[in-house]
């Protein structure tokens, strides 16, 4: 929500449907709501990590000047002691400063302990996972809307190295259908989260936005191993999950563009059935779209940005990866944009028609 307009407006919505008048505060309303926006303005959160990035790495260098890299046992109490403040004080102050000299200070104690530890001998599970627990750590404890941001990717970022290092590359599958069930499900239930508490309504923003993100890379490297088509259990994991969710969506859809005859509803799920089994085998491909159509359902723009970009990106690789001759692939090309197209026509006319209406 954007606006206090628009928050104004899906009140009066849910009072409708509840057939009730929601009773509420207009000026703690409002209050909530800017304080909310200054926390989510995209703008402010840019400037502030590419800020705390360039303090670190000056901060970096004049520490490397005292010699303290010598010490591992410096390095890591140093770290420590930067990390706990950090997440002390990010629920103490708030401030656009603070952002910024929070990211800086999170990025310093994580690279410290991270370079003292591999100072003294230690596998790469384990320096992994002692990055994972920190990220964990400042993901529950800190307040910070920046903070939560870069601690979800930097936790997802340190499962993605333990599936590197130790070869578990099926695991791809199980990340991205906990990644996709989570995010379906915060989606569903945010009215719910942001009314439960200020802290969960000022943290569920970052939260969702990196949950999209960390789907989007997740279907990456998923994707990296999808093409040996020996379709086991594991592939299908994903497939099914994305498949169902996809279809969870569309009733949605139906109601959104006005369709209520049986025969149009029909031909829908036909059309539709079609097509997903065009890329069942695919998690990428069905996975970018169950995220556009649930960032569509929340008018999520960020989202549609997203999964508009990488299921273009997916549906490319996907047909110049197959085994099949060049023309069969220009064939199958040329189907697909004739039925989205034809998808098009057809939801643009009974729009057209609601709008009229």
């Amino acid at each position: 929500m954007k606006t206090i307009e628009e928050l104004e407006t899906t009140i009066d919505q849910l009072s409708i449907e509840g057939n009730a008048p929601i009773q509420y505060d207009d000026e703690a309303l409002l209050s909530a709501f800017n304080e909310d926006n200054h926390h989510k303005s995209v703008g402010t959160t840019i400037l502030s990590v590419l800020g705390g990035i360039m303090v670190s790495l000056f901060s970096l260098l004049f520490i490397a000047m005292t010699n303290i890299y010598d010490s591992s046992t410096a390095l890591i109490v140093l770290g420590a002691i930067l990390f706990a403040g950090t997440i002390y004080f990010s629920r103490k102050i708030t401030s656009i400063f603070y952002d910024t000299i929070s990211v800086c200070t999170l990025m310093i104690s994580a690279i410290l302990i991270i370079v003292g530890l591999s100072l003294i001998p230690r596998t790469e599970n384990e320096i992994n996972g002692v990055f994972l627990i920190l990220s964990l750590i400042s993901l529950i404890a800190n307040k910070k809307y920046i903070l939560s941001f870069i601690s979800l990717i930097a936790f997802n970022a340190s499962i993605i190295l333990f599936i590197i290092n130790n070869n578990w590359f099926d695991a791809y599958y199980f990340q991205v259908t906990a990644i996709a069930l989570l995010l379906y499900y915060i989606s569903y239930k945010e009215g719910t989260i942001i009314t439960k508490s200020k802290e969960l309504s000022l943290r569920y923003s970052p939260i969702h936005t990196g949950l999209m993100i960390c789907l989007v890379v997740g279907l990456y490297f998923a994707r990296l191993y999808t093409f040996d088509f020996n379709i086991t259990f594991l592939h299908l994991i994903p497939n099914i999950t994305f498949l169902i969710l996809i279809f969870l969506q569309i009733p949605y859809l139906l109601a959104q563009f006005d369709i209520q005859e049986k025969k149009a509803k029909g031909w829908v799920y036909v059309i539709t059935t079609i097509a997903l089994l065009t890329m069942a085998n695919y998690a990428p491909m069905t996975g970018s779209l169950f995220l556009l159509l649930i960032s569509f359902r929340f008018n999520h723009k960020i989202g549609i940005t997203l999964a508009i970009i990488s299921f273009v990106f997916y549906t490319i690789n996907y047909y110049y990866s197959i085994s099949l001759t060049l023309f069969t692939k220009s064939m199958l090309m040329m189907l697909t944009g004739v039925v989205f197209i034809g998808i098009f026509l057809i939801t643009n006319k009974k729009w057209s028609t609601h709008e009229s209406k």
